[in-house]
């Protein structure tokens, strides 16, 4: 609950027959990467687990709000479908230097269509978790708009900026923001020679811009709850 943040990632590409897993840990601005990801992180009803042996560390999670689901995007190339499997939960990451307990979130994202042909030119994604509530958004700009906000797990109206995320009475605003990781996609993806060879430039020069911050969530002038914040903005060329 002290601010320090882990993100982690596992994926798997599958292409003309040929299938690749890829896995990633950031933690506090450090990233660990590689290759034949391993096993994928295990759902079992409220509980998610996830050994990355090659990065040597752990996940344990517990759901603490109501999974969602939704097509984001559907057309004749293919489709988009998100699953916010935890909107919030309880997190144990075990590392082998430390062990970090907080709050925490799991999502799905299955993709049949190439990411670079998706219709959008700026992507905005993010979670806050309180103690009692918990907010997560998805903001789409360009052919396809798109915004998805979630409050405990539900579907609710609202607007995403900048300077705050509405949810329907709900006003999340945040302070004291650093950023987590600046970088292309062509970087994040650099462990994975073979996508520079099928992927445009135009997507692999994207920039993603990934915050940490205190979070306030307000109902008019009253506080209803603080937590930490995890958000981020990609930008396609």
């Amino acid at each position: 609950m002290s601010g320090s943040v882990c993100i982690a990632y596992w994926a798997r590409l599958a292409w003309k027959g040929l299938s690749v897993s890829y896995s990633s840990v950031l933690h506090d601005g450090t990233t660990h990467e590689g290759l034949f990801g391993g096993e994928a992180p295990q759902l079992t009803g409220d509980s998610l687990s996830w050994t990355a042996n090659s990065l040597a560390c752990s996940f344990a999670m517990r759901r603490r709000a109501s999974a969602y689901a939704a097509t984001l995007f559907d057309s004749v190339e293919g489709h988009a479908i998100w699953n916010c499997h935890m909107p919030a939960a309880d997190v144990t990451v075990q590392m082998p230097s430390r062990e970090l307990r907080g709050r925490g979130y799991a999502e799905v994202l299955e993709l049949s269509v190439p990411p670079w042909r998706l219709p959008i030119t700026e992507l905005r994604w993010g979670r806050c978790t309180g103690s009692e509530l918990s907010l997560v958004w998805i903001d789409w700009k360009g052919a396809h708009p798109l915004s998805v906000i979630l409050r405990n797990g539900a579907c609710v109206s609202g607007s995403v900026s900048d300077g705050a995320v509405v949810a329907d009475d709900v006003i999340l605003s945040t302070c004291d923001g650093a950023v987590v990781r600046a970088a292309t996609i062509g970087d994040t993806v650099a462990a994975i020679p073979l996508l520079k060879f099928i992927v445009p430039d135009r997507f692999l020069n994207a920039v993603e811009t990934k915050w940490s911050a205190r979070g306030t969530m307000r109902r008019g002038s009253e506080i209803v709850d603080r937590g930490w914040t995890l958000h981020e903005v990609v930008r396609f060329a």
